[in-house]
């Protein structure tokens, strides 16, 4: 059966709104149609990189202007609301990044928007499409782990990062919600109680440069995580993540993803494979491919935005552990 191309749309042309950018420029299934930054000089650069047919500074025109199908929400969490209501309100399908907003007001509000629109929407927890976390849960499903008791995760990165990121979120919403997502996604549970502690900021920021955290779920297991972003930039690999599951009849462990390593005469690295013949490869674009086909079939995608609010939930629940130095008991709204 042959499809016709979909008009996609990326809102936000930062670093991760680049990468969607490629992604759907790169997927034959796609047309990315437009960029759109609050900043014109940065929509108009992205578009021009990619490609794209035209670019603007605000959504609502835009979207009222050009036929789009589907739009990639790249903007920092603070500001997921407006344009994610606007691409519901025109029907698209929106693929949102984590996490789904900084507030619960802001969530059930996009939730709302979802309610009442013929598009669909999902959450940008990519973990869920790489192929070595998605392996762990193949095995979970298939009954080898047996009961759940601990999950521990570790997301490492260096402190270019934190220089990048900080000035605008923290490293709950930019780290731990994936592993967050992760655990619920594992267990199939709630978590029930967080708390956490946190390093001192560095560099002029607010933010803590490391936070360690513990989760309780509803099933009884429990879940540790470390996130990360002081590490000096001179290491050799750009991230290190780690995850280990325990139940009660296996193991299992997913450890740092660079697996080739190159020694020259300057230098030692490890080599992270970004894209294979000149295209992107991985977890992004699984993710991009999953949206676009439920764009196309009305499929219901993967990480619902019940799934977005309740991992905010549980963020939002830490950031407070983080100020109250004691543990918090997640407030779930009602669905």
């Amino acid at each position: 059966m042959q499809y016709r191309a979909l008009n996609a749309v990326v809102i936000g042309g930062g670093y991760i709104g680049r990468m969607h950018a490629r992604m759907y420029a790169e997927n034959p299934t796609a047309t990315l149609v437009g960029i759109v930054d609050v900043d014109e000089e940065t929509a108009e650069t992205v578009a021009n990189e990619f490609d794209a047919n035209w670019w603007a500074t605000d959504a609502q025109t835009a979207l009222d202007e050009y036929d789009v199908d589907v739009a990639s929400i790249a903007t920092p969490e603070a500001y997921h609301r407006g344009p994610a209501t606007t691409a519901l309100d025109h029907d698209c399908t929106v693929l949102l990044e984590k996490p789904i907003a900084e507030t619960v007001e802001d969530a059930l509000a996009i939730g709302e928007a979802v309610e009442q629109s013929a598009g669909e929407l999902m959450i940008g927890y990519l973990l869920r499409f790489h192929p070595e976390y998605a392996a762990l849960k193949n095995r979970i499903d298939e009954g080898d782990f047996g009961n759940v008791l601990s999950m521990h995760a570790d997301r490492i990165r260096d402190r270019e990062m934190y220089a990048r990121a900080a000035r605008w979120t923290n490293t709950v919403y930019y780290l731990s919600v994936h592993d967050v997502d992760l655990m619920r996604w594992y267990t199939g549970s709630e978590v029930t109680e967080a708390y956490a502690r946190g390093t001192q900021p560095l560099e002029g920021y607010d933010t803590p440069a490391v936070v360690s955290a513990s989760l309780e779920f509803d099933d009884g297991s429990v879940g540790t995580l470390e996130s990360n972003w002081a590490r000096s930039p001179e290491h050799p690999a750009y991230r290190s993540d780690q995850f280990r599951i325990t139940g009660t009849e296996g193991f299992g462990e997913k450890r740092e993803r660079a697996n080739v390593q190159v020694t020259t005469n300057d230098d030692f690295s490890y080599e992270q494979p970004v894209e294979i013949h000149g295209q992107a490869v991985g977890a992004l674009r699984h993710q991009v491919d999953h949206v676009l086909q439920c764009a196309r079939t009305g499929e219901t995608p993967m990480v619902s935005w019940e799934d977005g609010l309740r991992s905010l939930a549980v963020g939002n629940a830490l950031l407070k552990s983080l100020d109250a130095d004691r543990p918090v008991s997640i407030d779930y709204p009602d669905l």
